[in-house]
């Protein structure tokens, strides 16, 4: 399933997704674009109902 309205605000290295949760749904799968590989990795599984996830990105 994807979802619609999800959303995204980055301050310095910290990146917090949110989105509105979807009736029927008990968890949301993140993933992260991997631009060298070119493949999606598995970040989290988190509750639909959280409605936001908070990560710290690092940088090569």
């Amino acid at each position: 399933m994807r979802l619609a309205n999800i959303s995204h605000t980055i301050d310095g290295n910290k990146v917090t997704l949110s989105w509105i949760a979807v009736n029927g749904s008990n968890t949301v799968d993140l993933f992260l674009r991997d631009d060298k590989e070119e493949t999606f990795n598995k970040l989290t599984t988190i509750n639909m109902s959280a409605e936001s996830y908070t990560f710290t990105l690092t940088r090569d």
